[in-house]
């Protein structure tokens, strides 16, 4: 017996949710990884710049006793710690887009899949389940199925209605 085109659009329903659902549970995983990073990034620009407020007021205090070498060895070492810093807040903000478009991606794809399913729901692929029965729980032959399943669909300007919330 060949399974109908309702039966295989189902299955196919199915194996996309679940593909979905993997995605989805590893997401909170990666921004975890990412704002931990970032907090590291953070740490390590405050040390750098802790060490850029040191060296700096050793040299105002001491350039007067400093040969021309010596104070340009330290403006050096202080350009250094200031690159070093401007690298790690460069790292930081990289990690903060990367991480901005990965939620964003997601967020379009829950729009695409809500508004693909909202669709289905209209035309009625979706409705029934194999057995004649209802998402509602009434059978397809209830006088009020067809009236009670569309109550909610349609309310203008709220995409999210079909679904009771």
């Amino acid at each position: 017996m060949k399974p109908g085109l309702h039966t295989m659009k189902h299955i196919d329903s199915l194996v996309y949710l679940d593909d979905y659902i993997d995605t989805l549970e590893a997401l909170p995983l990666e921004l975890q990884r990412n704002f931990t990073l970032m907090r590291e990034l953070d740490g390590y620009a405050q040390d750098l710049m802790e060490s850029v407020a040191s060296e700096s007021i050793d040299f105002i205090d001491n350039v007067k006793q400093m040969t021309p070498d010596e104070r340009v060895l330290a403006l050096k070492k202080i350009g250094t710690l200031l690159s070093d810093s401007l690298k790690r807040g460069e790292e930081k903000v990289s990690l903060a887009k990367t991480t901005f478009d990965t939620v964003d991606r997601h967020c379009s794809r829950l729009d695409t899949d809500l508004q693909k399913f909202e669709d289905e729901q209209m035309s009625g692929l979706g409705r029934v389940a194999p057995q004649g029965i209802s998402i509602s729980g009434r059978g397809k032959d209830d006088p009020h199925h067809e009236k009670n399943s569309r109550k909610d669909v349609g309310r203008k300007g709220d995409k999210r209605s079909a679904h009771g919330k």
